[in-house]
């Protein structure tokens, strides 16, 4: 806990860089960019904003088919669905303990 005051002021220093759309703070985006050259660091700043599609396994005994029959649900293979919404810790599924 020393040096916690340094970091938290060290981190709001931080400007974030905008390139394409993506944000990423300056020293970043300078390092990849001076590491990689320019064209790598922006396909590596794109990539690491991009959210990943989440896997379901849905739950036989509890649950039925009806129940991820859902747009934010794609069925891959029974019970295994693809969750294509990109907050799931405030879905009913998640908030709910079964």
């Amino acid at each position: 806990m020393k040096y916690a005051g340094l970091t938290n002021a060290v981190l709001h220093k931080v400007k974030p860089i905008e390139t394409d759309n993506v944000a990423l703070p300056d020293w970043l985006y300078k390092m990849w960019a001076s590491q990689y050259g320019q064209e790598k660091a922006l396909m590596m700043a794109s990539a690491s904003v991009n959210i990943l599609p989440m896997y379901v396994r849905r739950n036989t005994l509890m649950t039925s088919e009806a129940d991820f029959d859902l747009d934010t649900f794609v069925c891959v293979q029974d019970p295994l669905y693809i969750y294509t919404g990109n907050d799931y810790f405030h879905h009913d599924y998640y908030q709910k303990v079964i």
